[in-house]
């Protein structure tokens, strides 16, 4: 069996495509995102949970560290 790996990359466009490897709709939203490797074929967080758990914390850590400094620093991004 081939290993699936996965990558993250910055997603500029929030679209509900459908997961590359399940099918299922994933979650519109812009930012840092779960694809395959080496495509812009999106994965679902419930995959990316099975085929790469730690990719998944560290989209957590952003989005927490982004809410973060939203709430102390008022409408500006980490861009």
């Amino acid at each position: 069996m081939k290993k699936i790996v996965l990558a993250i990359k910055d997603n500029n466009c929030a679209s509900n495509d459908a997961c590359a490897l399940c099918g299922r709709r994933t979650e519109p939203s812009c930012g840092p995102e779960l694809f395959l490797d080496g495509t812009w074929s999106l994965v679902c967080h419930e995959c990316g949970e099975k085929h790469a758990p730690g990719l998944v914390k560290l989209l957590a850590l952003a989005r927490d560290a982004e809410e973060y400094f939203q709430a102390q620093w008022g409408g500006h991004s980490l861009d």
